[in-house]
């Protein structure tokens, strides 16, 4: 779990900077007129995806990890998350408390009921 915090850490290091979700907002606008902006974005996402979904893979077989996760499915959506931390963090504040809570949750295996649930 450590090695997939540390990546989304790094992924999501520049959002609280005031210009990264103009920036990311520019991005997705030049995107869909330029074929060779299109062809590397599509490389860094296969390549991120594909290193988170082998961490999360590792973790599912270690018991750290929900084993009911597809580990490519949860890649997509952590990286979709990292995506918003540039979208919506404002400026100066780190979001890395905030991602950590939510890839923590999300990946965490489902906890068992306590005896006093039960009751």
């Amino acid at each position: 779990m450590a090695a997939i915090l540390d990546v989304l850490d790094a992924l999501s290091r520049d959002a609280a900077d005031p210009s990264a979700s103009g920036m990311l907002v520019e991005l997705l606008r030049r995107v869909g007129d330029d074929e060779e902006l299109v062809a590397v974005v599509e490389r860094t996402t296969s390549v991120l995806r594909k290193g988170l979904a082998e961490l999360i893979s590792r973790g599912i077989t270690g018991g750290s990890i929900d084993p009911d996760l597809d580990a490519t499915e949860a890649a997509t959506w952590l990286l979709a998350v990292v995506d918003a931390t540039y979208l919506n963090a404002r400026p100066g504040h780190s979001p890395h408390i905030e991602l950590h809570r939510t890839v923590l949750g999300y990946l965490s295996p489902p906890r068992a009921p306590r005896e006093e649930d039960h009751g």
